[in-house]
């Protein structure tokens, strides 16, 4: 998806918008929500459960509310120590988070992380592309796309270091309810909210069903 994005012409009329261009994605990790209570595995079970949410991002505000949860507005430097003082119930946050927010804490002896990513999180650098030289966006997007698989190495390093016993592994029929969820939230949020990109949305659902064709999205034409 990252290399789609880099060096297709038809996506970068998208990654341009009032002088500012996206230049590179960074990946940081799949996002895993991070729960108190391991035997909350489902959607169904978050309902009134207190989550640690970046409420500046719409699409989390969103889906806590759709699942009947509760919004805790928080931030990258307040996510870890409200999990871990036990102010909410849950937080989601990458693996290489793990180490240095110290989540174990919040963890505990009961605590679990929930095997079934939430999202993919990446950073992305941004230019006034005017105070750069013509052909330097193509130049910086090969470079960025060149460190792509030394930041993939330093996740999977980040996740295996995440102790095995914290893993939460997801029954089929509770996978299917989550991507069911994850859908719900695109389609709305491209609907009734304006804040998703339609022609973004069929091309990554595109590449979701080339990587794996038995998804029941697939099947459909929602996106």
């Amino acid at each position: 998806m990252v290399t789609t994005l880099a060096t297709s012409k038809g996506a970068a009329g998208k990654l341009s918008q009032d002088g500012n261009t996206t230049i590179g994605f960074i990946p940081v990790g799949a996002v895993y929500l991070f729960v108190r209570d391991r035997n909350v595995d489902s959607v169904s079970e978050l309902a009134g459960k207190r989550i640690a949410t970046m409420d500046y991002d719409k699409a989390s505000v969103f889906m806590v509310n759709r699942v009947g949860a509760i919004v805790v507005p928080a931030d990258l430097g307040s996510i870890g120590p409200k999990f871990n003082n036990g102010d909410v119930d849950a937080c989601y946050v990458s693996a290489p988070a793990f180490r240095p927010f110290e989540l174990h804490r919040g963890l505990g002896s009961t605590g679990g992380v929930i095997k079934s990513p939430l999202a993919q999180a990446t950073l992305q650098v941004m230019i006034r592309e005017s105070r750069f030289p013509e052909g330097f966006v193509t130049k910086a997007r090969a470079d960025l796309l060149g460190r792509f698989d030394t930041a993939m190495r330093f996740i999977e390093k980040a996740e295996a270091d995440v102790p095995s016993q914290y893993w939460v592994d997801v029954p089929p029929a509770t996978e299917a309810s989550w991507s069911e969820l994850f859908q719900d939230v695109r389609v709305a949020l491209r609907d009734e909210r304006g804040a998703y990109d339609g022609a973004m949305l069929k091309v990554m659902k595109q590449l979701r069903c080339s990587a794996n064709g038995s998804r029941s999205e697939c099947a459909e034409n929602r996106e």
